[in-house]
């Protein structure tokens, strides 16, 4: 979310409000570029634009899980990148959310989304 201040009525520079995850997303430019699934194999796989692949559990995501092959691929991005929509499932999924589970399974934690690649 971009903010202003104003200051004497007149609005000054725009202040950033993203949080640590969000500026990295925006000042990287990384973007999502293709998403591929694989139910047989419950894997979700999220191809950046700097070539890296995220690995995700597609059975944790109620919505992804209860659909077929072929609703699975009509997605579109969502803002050139940093999420993506499943209009027929109605569901939005975002790179951030992506992120911050990758970095949970960076850092030794538990999470029921990602996978090790």
């Amino acid at each position: 979310m971009l903010m202003t201040s104003k200051t004497s009525g007149m609005n000054s520079s725009p202040v950033n409000q993203y949080d640590a995850i969000e500026r990295i997303i925006f000042e990287t430019g990384i973007r999502i570029t293709k998403l591929e699934s694989d139910i047989d194999a419950d894997k979700l796989s999220v191809i950046l634009s700097s070539g890296k692949v995220l690995y995700f559990k597609l059975s944790a995501y109620r919505s992804l899980r209860e659909t077929e092959q072929a609703r699975l691929i009509n997605y579109e991005f969502i803002a050139d990148g940093p999420g993506a929509h499943w209009p027929e499932l109605d569901d939005d999924l975002s790179f951030k959310g992506f992120l911050e589970e990758e970095l949970k399974l960076a850092i030794g934690g538990t999470t029921k989304y990602a996978m090790a690649a």
